[in-house]
Parts: structure tokens; sequence; C-alpha cells
């Protein structure tokens, strides 16, 4: 895509999207140029939601969480994509106007129990994500099942696992 195309804009929205690229750095690095002195970018993304849903004392914590890196590391999706967010703007040459790294959402990032809605969203996506169970043949139908039951807990816990972050061009 030709930036130079697209009319003038003062800012830019991103949810939820960025961590589904290989390289989201250049993609922001190109976005920087057409900006106008103080244009803004404002980015939510994840941060481990799968594995930060998850009891920190299973063992399956760590398979997820092993999931999560080498899915990343094959340039799949960057389930943690939210946590170098700040960073990446910081490089490119943003200033950071706000952050909040531990964002409410009833889907991904609540305390205490999912409601039965959030519950029936969670059983899609699960079953959607197909490499987590080709990955874990042996060990999805536990990790699933130990994830909702982690999410239907009134002890559920958020794990900032939404993160939020805006910058501006200096």
């Amino acid at each position: 895509m030709n930036f130079s195309e697209i009319p003038q804009f003062d800012g830019v929205w991103s949810s939820f999207s960025l961590s589904y690229l290989a390289d989201p750095h250049s993609f922001i690095d190109r976005l920087y140029v057409p900006l106008p002195p103080q244009g803004w970018i404002a980015l939510v993304d994840v941060s481990c939601f799968v594995s930060g849903n998850m009891p920190k004392e299973s063992f399956l914590h760590g398979l997820v969480k092993k999931f999560e890196i080498d899915s990343e590391d094959s340039g799949l999706y960057d389930f943690d994509f939210g946590s170098k967010m700040e960073k990446m703007l910081i490089n490119i040459g943003f200033r950071i106007d706000h952050t909040d790294n531990d964002v409410l959402d009833l889907e991904l990032n609540f305390d205490g129990m999912a409601s039965d809605l959030v519950l029936m969203n969670w059983e899609a996506r699960l079953r959607r994500m197909r490499g987590l169970k080709e990955v874990f043949p042996e060990h999805y139908t536990q990790i699933e099942s130990e994830l909702l039951l982690n999410l239907e807990s009134k002890n559920h816990r958020r794990n900032r696992n939404v993160r939020f972050v805006v910058g501006r061009k200096i």
C-alpha cells in the first residue's frame, strides 16, 4: 500500500489487529511519515490472553505460554504484541501520551466469573485455534477444560492481558 495516496489524516486507531502482522514495526513506521506533527496513534492489543487466563501454577500454563511464543516466532500471530507496543512506538519516534497496561475487557481481561456469553465466545475461540490443538493433541482437552474452569471461577483475576497506548508524532 502506498500511504502517499491516502488523504491527510490526523490519527490512527488500531484495535486487536497488528498482532496478526509478521512485521508490525515496519507497518507503523510507514504510518509515521504521513502523519502531521502532533498526529497520533492509538493501539489496543492483547498480551498473552490465553495463558494469562489460565492458572499460573498449572504445567499446562507453561505449554500454552510456549505455544504463544512459538506463534510469534513463526510470524503467524503475536500473542504478546500488547507488551511491545509502547517501546515500538518510542523506537519509531512517537512520544507516549498515555499507557494502560491492564485494560478491563469483559472477555479477555476481567476479575471474577465470566458470563455465559463470554464462556460461549471462549469455547468458539478455542475451536478456531486449531494450532493449539495440533501442537498439543494429547493435552488439548485438558487445556480447554482448565482454561474454561478458570474463567468460570469467582477467583479468576485479570492479568494484564489487554493493553492500550497512545503516541504522538514529535
